[in-house]
């Protein structure tokens, strides 16, 4: 009989030819439907920023226009040094430009959810499959909708510095994409961290080099820009927009929505943002030590939107990989509290909460019961730092197959839950 007869062929298996497949399609969708819900305000400011450079006008205070047809502008608030991939995605035009990132971010994206599902399955088929599906379900979450909406990079650097902190063997330094992510856009810096945390020093002296080299790179391009921009442009966050506004996702805009003062709201922020940064350093040393890179590298994430004073909720796109960690680490552990956690973070990121209170902030001022719901995502980060604070082990057990990540210090990945 023919089903007794041996195959050439070994089992066929739907994952690799999934991937590509969904990857195309959500693609598909995003070109055909973007443009109709949003004319690419950020990829406008950024060809804009290209436009003025190379017409040698002052790029950081020169007023871009953002909405066609409009008197609304915005102005240029990254590194001359973000000018060099902006002149490649924009130079011809913005539509290009945008077809350019849209790909470009569902591919980084892709990428990111691969390499951190690949540390939670030891299937490679199946870490693609889950990375595939998870592509198109993120596309549900408002942080990876609004970057595609407004044209933006987020999606880019979080593939970036992903590659560069959870890459089994890389094919370049480590720590150069760090590097060079942080002379884009200057809050990847704060993942030198997961290599000091790690006594990894030459990855950390190769991004900080990464860094200056490629600002020094910005400064021959731009000099006066350059200058503008390192002694008066970065100091001014009110630049990059109103703190108060519900869409900044981060401790500073919380404060400002509470009606405190500039001088008692700057002090607060402060101290709020140190105590957020030694919780934080604490769990990402003892995730490195126990091998749980993943837990370290979202722990950052989390940091970077918290303590930066302004975080655009479009930000939060690493919401996606810490879903797949979240929905992996319940299905494994059948833990009722684990189920919740994870429906919790699912419900906040699809629903937005902090958007049903723009009405009432645009008439004058937000009540005690809308503060929470205006900063939905800053809690929902905080109880996630604070679980993994007290937490022992790895929350994420690497269970995949490859060499571990190099470091002086591997310890076991056991995972002990609080």
């Amino acid at each position: 009989m023919l089903g007794q007869l041996p195959s050439r062929f070994p089992p066929a298996r739907p994952w690799p030819l999934l991937a590509p497949a969904i990857t195309a399609t959500v693609l598909a969708w995003s070109l055909a439907e973007l443009p109709a819900a949003l004319p690419f305000v950020d990829a406008r400011v950024y060809a804009g920023g290209v436009r003025a450079w190379l017409a040698g006008e002052a790029l950081y205070r020169v007023p871009i226009p953002a909405l066609p047809g409009t008197d609304f502008t915005l102005p240029f608030t990254y590194p001359p040094f973000a000018l060099l991939p902006f002149v490649a995605l924009f130079s011809s035009s913005v539509l290009l430009g945008v077809v350019l990132l849209t790909a470009a971010g569902l591919l980084a994206l892709w990428g990111t959810l691969l390499l951190v599902a690949r540390r939670t399955t030891p299937d490679e088929p199946t870490a693609r499959g889950l990375a595939a599906a998870l592509v198109g379900a993120s596309l549900l979450f408002e942080p990876v909708s609004e970057t595609l909406l407004f044209g933006q990079v987020n999606l880019l650097l979080l593939g970036v510095v992903a590659a560069d902190c959870l890459a089994r063997s890389p094919r370049w330094p480590r720590g150069a994409l760090v590097g060079v992510a942080a002379a884009v856009k200057l809050t990847p810096a704060v993942f030198v961290v997961f290599f000091l945390a790690h006594r990894q020093w030459r990855a950390a002296a190769t991004a900080g080099l990464a860094f200056l080299g490629c600002t020094l790179v910005g400064w021959v391009m731009a000099p006066a820009s350059s200058l503008d921009y390192w002694t008066r442009a970065v100091l001014d966050p009110s630049r990059v927009g109103t703190v108060a506004y519900v869409g900044n996702q981060s401790i500073r805009g919380v404060l400002e929505r509470l009606g405190l003062s500039a001088a008692t709201a700057t002090p607060v922020w402060l101290l709020l943002s140190l105590a957020v940064g030694l919780v934080a350093l604490r769990v990402v040393r003892r995730a490195r030590a126990a091998g749980d890179d993943v837990t370290a590298f979202l722990t950052l994430c989390a940091t970077t939107v918290l303590v930066s004073p302004i975080s655009w909720s479009h930000h939060w796109v690493w919401t996606a990989p810490l879903a797949l960690v979240l929905l992996r680490h319940a299905l494994r552990t059948r833990d009722i509290a684990s189920w919740w956690t994870a429906a919790g973070v699912l419900v906040i990121v699809t629903t937005s909460p902090h958007w049903e209170t723009l009405a009432a902030q645009d008439r004058g001022s937000l009540s005690w019961w809308q503060q929470p719901l205006a900063a939905s995502y800053v809690l929902m980060a905080l109880a996630l730092l604070a679980l993994a604070a007290r937490s022992r082990g790895a929350l994420v057990p690497d269970t995949s197959v490859g060499p571990a990540t190099p470091g002086p210090h591997r310890a076991s990945t056991a995972t002990v839950p609080a």
